[in-house]
């Protein structure tokens, strides 16, 4: 996944006073301090190296932060500058705004960003203007401010795809209005029959059975589980389900420009019933970071044509630098005292969380494809989920045409064999457990969906960040 591109620019002095020496060389040892934090903590930074001074500065500012795509900026406010300056260049960008600065005895840097973010509020050309953020200090909320901002924007260069539309099994909110969306929140929302899936498998099972085979292999030498049986899930089986993995890669090649970087595959009926498999292979592999070809694009992978689950995963993916998401049906399982908040998908989620990583060798031997308890044949890519610390789960939803972000922070749960044996109905799946320390009532009243999305780590101020952004409503659930 490409960084966040984030544009760092410093003001300084432009007046004859005293201590203007000392001055820029306190700016620029500031602006270093703060440029290498933010690329420690993994963004692409666009280093306007030289302070600000004067309007022709501020032009070529503007066309290096254009020239190199910035997606957002952060503004150092370390003692003084004439606030016009400043003001055209967020003006002009049209860009998440940030301004930071350091307390410091000797320096004026509060008077500096009141000024500045003063006159932002005064003028309110774009958005921006209006919602920029405005921190001391505090290195590490910049950082999360990047990372929501910055995956906001990111999201609106982005395209999503729906292979075989939305709205399945009758579920209203998996549908949502495509055109605001757009508006909004992401680039494109594209919608592809799953015909031309089924086309390309067939193509991949005639003409290219050594693709197949090799998929096979990489299962088998990383002792993945794979349990046959007489009605489900035969060899035959199986290698229709690998083709239709193999196809969506293909597919997704060839459409290498629109910039995709989630999918969903709508799969009952066309798949499940009149094709013959279930698509359980794509919500399982394409939000993986390798497969039997080598290193892949982690691709946020939902089922069902659920829209805003999709859009959801995706900015969860945006924020968390890459890290896949976790997606599926939720439910609720006592464990002593607690109720635990079971996401498990039917038949195939990302395989990175059957151990927490994005190595194969990690992952496969958690793995265990067997029969799947619905459709006409079909393999679910199963695991139990590892506790894996702190975890953030979200939904976006939309009540009577306003969004709202729901989510939460939790600890994973490690989920055993005596939890998945009480389970009966889709026990083979792969379940993720979460401690969101409430009540299964508290989930009862307030949640917007059955299907939530999550990430390891707590990403809760970058989706408060985000949501500031793209003016959505956050709720906590917990």
């Amino acid at each position: 996944m490409e960084k966040i591109k984030v544009g760092l620019v410093s003001f300084t002095e432009n007046r004859d006073v005293d201590l203007v020496d000392e001055t820029v060389q306190y700016e620029q040892e500031q602006h270093k301090l703060l440029r290498d934090y933010l690329e420690k903590s993994g963004f692409k930074v666009i280093n306007i190296t030289r302070g600000i001074k004067d309007i022709e500065n501020v032009k070529i500012a503007i066309d290096n932060l254009k020239h190199l795509e910035a997606e957002c900026l952060v503004i150092g406010t370390w003692k003084w500058t004439e606030t016009m300056l400043a003001v055209k260049l967020v003006k002009e960008m049209n860009l998440p705004t940030l301004l930071f600065g350091k307390s410091d005895d000797n320096r004026t840097a509060l008077g500096c960003m009141m000024a500045i973010g003063s006159a932002l509020w005064e003028i309110a050309a774009n958005k921006h203007m209006l919602t920029h953020e405005r921190v001391l200090n505090n290195y590490g909320k910049v950082a999360k401010w990047v990372r929501g901002a910055g995956a906001w924007k990111k999201m609106q260069q982005q395209s999503i795809l729906l292979w075989g539309g939305s709205y399945c099994l009758k579920m209203s909110h998996l549908e949502d209005d495509n055109s605001k969306l757009k508006s909004f929140l992401i680039g494109d929302i594209l919608n592809e029959s799953e015909y031309i899936l089924i086309k390309k498998a067939e193509e991949i099972l005639e003409n290219e059975p050594e693709r197949i085979n090799k998929f096979e292999k990489w299962l088998a030498d990383g002792n993945c589980n794979v349990v046959f049986d007489d009605k489900m899930l035969s060899h035959e089986t199986i290698q229709k389900q690998i083709a239709l993995y193999l196809a969506s890669r293909t597919r997704l090649e060839e459409l290498a420009s629109e910039g995709i970087v989630g999918v969903s595959i709508h799969c009952q009926p066309a798949l499940s019933i009149y094709y013959g498999v279930t698509g359980c292979f794509l919500p399982a592999f394409l939000p993986f970071g390798m497969d039997s070809e080598g290193e892949r694009q982690v691709v946020a992978t939902v089922c069902e044509g659920d829209i805003k689950g999709l859009l959801t995963s995706v900015m969860l993916q945006n924020i968390s630098g890459g890290q896949p998401t976790g997606f599926g049906d939720i439910r609720t399982l006592k464990d002593g005292e607690k109720t635990l908040l079971l996401i498990g998908n039917c038949g195939g989620a990302s395989i990175f969380y059957a151990n927490n990583s994005n190595k194969d060798n990690e992952v496969l031997p958690n793995v265990k494809i067997c029969a799947q308890c619905q459709g006409k044949a079909g393999g679910c890519v199963g695991y139990s989920g590892k506790s894996g610390g702190i975890t953030t789960v979200a939904r976006l939803i939309r009540i009577n045409s306003k969004y709202i972000m729901q989510f939460g922070v939790g600890d994973t749960v490690e989920v055993t064999d005596e939890m998945k044996e009480r389970l009966e109905w889709g026990k083979n799946w792969p379940q993720i457990a979460i401690d969101l320390s409430i009540s299964d009532q508290r989930m009862a009243e307030i949640f917007g969906s059955n299907h939530f999305s999550l990430v390891l780590g707590d990403f809760s101020k970058e989706i408060e960040f985000f949501c500031k952004q793209a003016e959505i409503e956050c709720v906590k659930i917990n």
